[in-house]
């Protein structure tokens, strides 16, 4: 048995991903297109406008955003030009 209870899982990431929802919706009111690497509570709240039309409409939302995948300078910079090349 252990010393310390063990946290629930899903109770910490519940709180994380509706903060996260939180902060896309509130971003996304004042004009600020999303930009965010694929993981978590990102993934779920941003549509990428590329690959996730049909994700998207499955939530019943349009696409919102873009993602990128990578944890490297590399990635981010592909993420931003998609958006500088084809902003929404």
């Amino acid at each position: 048995m252990p010393l310390f209870p063990q946290p629930k899982l899903e109770a910490v990431v519940n709180p994380i991903v509706s903060l996260m929802f939180m902060l896309t919706a509130v971003l996304c009111r004042y004009g600020t297109i999303p930009v965010v690497r694929k993981t978590g509570g990102l993934n779920d709240t941003v549509f990428d406008v590329d690959d996730d039309q049909e994700r998207a409409a499955a939530a019943g939302m349009g696409t919102n955003g873009y993602s990128f995948e990578g944890t490297d300078p590399g990635a981010l910079d592909y993420g931003l030009n998609r958006y500088t090349c084809n902003p929404l």
